[in-house]
């Protein structure tokens, strides 16, 4: 087993590389022992899983480890992680894992854990990989407990259908891609119930190997069969779901992506207009644009670090009403939960769209100008490489007068033209870089910057090739 695969947020690798489906008992043992260290009472663990192929056997092994601790287990089937979220919400069982590698490739797999209705990481992701490392597991109990099948679809639609009953039968003109994730076994149940026929569907059957493309949707070749079916449909806009449905990427009728931060601003200027005053929390990886559009709409914007379980967390130390990461996690505490949901940011879109009366490429054509690139991401082999990069940075650009380096997430260096950040990704081996400016030559000076601070890590025929 590597050991890589404990991270920050979850726990994820490669199948067969990584851990094998045989470990996935081991780690299940090493989960539902901290569990129950922290909460030695606990009875019940709702269990679920998305599509992958090898995702049912590893919900087995999960199951496994709970009823042979004690602990009985609902198995909720393969659904979405923010259905299972909304089970931990909805009902008395607050403690969950969710069988799912999120937007990864095929091969990979893994664990998100919720306890108390709350995500398990960093410190506790730690402390899981202890116990499944030294197999320090709780001794297996002399009353197991047992398994029951339970329906967290219907709840899950019905809740839908009531709380936006204002969309029933209007005449919405999108496509929606499910990616062949884990969204298929909600949303085409969803577009019926809501009476919408001028929805199309791409993808919306569960397909384990992603035949069609990645479920990430932020990615723009992963975004040309929906922006394909939209503009030759003549659709209003597109909506795309990753692999597990906690995140949802919109386009335009022109097949444009919109970018996470830009439905950050978007979403936090119109809920805004029903909550004066209130705050809005977003990532450091986010345009500048949401602190203007924010601020301007007389709210609050703070900056927090890249990660969805961070963003909660500062979400509920600001007592934020919604947050927001450029990667198209979205965390409405208004009307919601507070959890990222990417199927119920898919209705706000098409709640703001109507309200608004305006098409999603006018909403975003409105926004204040900027020039940014996408992620950049430069692979690293040692985690200690990374810190040691990071570092470097931080020193090269804060002896430079005009910069000043915000160190919450990596580092985010502000200059007078623009800014530029890099971060240590906490999902895969890479170093996470991202520039805006007010200009196209203000954003080469800035990479140039960078370049030239990388060079005593990366080849320039590296740098080149990856920076854009």
């Amino acid at each position: 087993m590597n050991n890589s695969i404990f991270r920050k947020y979850d726990i994820r690798g490669i199948v067969g590389k990584d851990f094998s489906v045989e470990d996935s008992f081991d780690i299940a043992m090493g989960i539902v022992t901290h569990i129950l260290t922290k909460t030695p009472d606990l009875q019940t663990i709702a269990v679920a899983m998305d599509g992958r192929v090898h995702s049912k056997a590893i919900k087995d092994n999960v199951l496994k480890a709970c009823i042979s601790l004690g602990v009985d287990a609902i198995d909720l089937g393969l659904i979405p992680t923010p259905a299972l979220s909304h089970h931990l919400f909805t009902t008395q069982t607050t403690t969950g894992i969710m069988v799912t590698a999120s937007h990864n490739p095929k091969e990979y797999n893994g664990f998100k854990i919720f306890h108390g209705r709350q995500a398990f990481w960093d410190k506790e992701i730690k402390k899981i990989a202890e116990i499944t490392e030294t197999k320090k597991f709780k001794e297996p109990s002399s009353t197991p407990g047992q398994v029951v099948i339970q329906d967290a679809v219907s709840p899950y639609i019905a809740w839908f259908h009531k709380k936006f009953i204002h969309l029933v039968g209007k005449d919405i003109k999108c496509a929606i891609d499910c990616c062949g994730g884990a969204a298929a076994t909600i949303v085409p149940l969803l577009t019926k119930v809501m009476d919408w026929k001028n929805v199309i569907l791409i993808n919306e059957v569960v397909d384990g190997t992603f035949s069609a493309h990645e479920a990430d949707p932020t990615r723009e070749k992963n975004a040309k069969q929906l922006a394909k079916t939209v503009k030759e449909n003549n659709l209003d806009f597109g909506i795309g779901f990753d692999g597990d449905a906690d995140r949802m990427a919109p386009i335009t009728n022109t097949g444009q992506l919109v970018l996470g931060d830009q439905m950050v601003a978007l979403f936090g200027i119109s809920i805004l207009k029903n909550h004066p005053g209130s705050t809005v929390v977003y990532d450091i990886k986010s345009s500048g644009v949401i602190e203007t559009m924010i601020k301007a709409a007389g709210g609050n914007a703070i900056m927090s670090e890249t990660g969805s379980c961070a963003i909660r967390d500062r979400m509920q130390r600001e007592g934020a009403s919604f947050g927001g990461e450029v990667s198209c996690h979205f965390f409405f505490r208004d009307r919601f939960f507070g959890y990222d949901d990417g199927i119920y940011a898919a209705l706000r879109l098409m709640e703001l769209l109507i309200i608004e009366n305006k098409s999603l490429a006018e909403l975003v054509a409105a926004m204040p100008p900027t020039v940014s690139t996408n992620e950049i991401k430069l692979p690293y082999k040692k985690r200690q490489t990374a810190e040691k990069i990071i570092a470097s940075i931080q020193s090269f650009f804060s002896k430079k007068p005009e910069c000043s380096v915000v160190t919450i997430d990596g580092a985010r260096i502000q200059t007078p033209i623009g800014w530029g950040l890099i971060r240590a990704s906490n999902t895969e081996p890479h170093l996470s870089l991202r520039f805006e400016s007010n200009s196209i030559e203000h954003l080469k000076q800035l990479q140039e910057s960078f370049m030239e601070a990388l060079a005593n890590y990366y080849p320039t025929t590296t740098l080149e090739k990856h920076f854009p």
